[in-house]
């Protein structure tokens, strides 16, 4: 549940009005800047994983073929 809470203002105080105006732009563009930025951490955590899972199976494959040579190593010996 999000809740606003609004300061009292004195609509007469137009400096005032215009200050927290100003103070709520900044407060927005602050949050919009820092999703964009965590969104761009969440595509660079994507493709982390994605190349994780590739270098894994990699290894895989390596075992498997370290395996294989190695009981043929054996097997002439």
């Amino acid at each position: 549940m999000i809740q606003v809470l609004m300061k009292a203002v004195d609509t007469s105080d137009k400096e005032e009005m215009e200050r927290q105006l100003t103070s709520l732009e900044n407060s927005i563009e602050f949050r919009l800047q820092r999703i964009r930025e965590l969104q761009e951490l969440k595509r660079q955590a994507a493709k982390a994983d994605a190349l994780i899972e590739k270098l894994r199976d990699e290894i895989a494959d390596m075992k498997e073929e370290y395996r294989e040579l190695t009981r043929l190593y054996y097997s002439q010996n």
